[in-house]
């Protein structure tokens, strides 16, 4: 897939955003798609690296909140800057998931709180 790669990596799947992606149904769509293909059926924690990535519409927002989730047990973003902190923090607090989620400035502390959940 050209916006994101995806890995199942030791109980977890690593998924890392395109610099500066901007969501839109079709695409969001599409990546729950294939991170469904790739889960093969078996629920995971899912980490998302988030390099900048943009969800302005809350109809998104809203399919990201409940049928994004489907087949994740534990889902964390990993973040670079104050930018994306403020991003992923609105997206948290304005549609906070039904599964725990957090959000981390280390891929290492991401895939230490993820590992609990596997």
């Amino acid at each position: 897939m050209e916006h994101v790669k995806m890995k199942l990596s030791d109980g977890l799947i690593i998924a890392e955003f395109k610099k500066g992606l901007e969501f839109t149904m079709e695409l969001a769509k599409e990546m729950v798609d294939e991170r469904l293909k790739l889960q093969n059926g078996k629920d995971y924690p899912l980490i998302l690296i988030a390099n900048g990535f943009k969800v302005e519409s809350r109809e998104v927002r809203e399919y990201l909140k409940k049928e994004g989730i489907q087949g994740m047990k534990s889902g964390c973003f990993v973040v670079e800057n104050f930018f994306e902190k403020v991003m992923v923090n609105f997206f948290l607090f304005v549609n906070p998931p039904k599964i725990p989620s957090k959000m981390f400035t280390s891929l290492k502390e991401a895939i230490e709180w993820s590992a609990k959940y596997k």
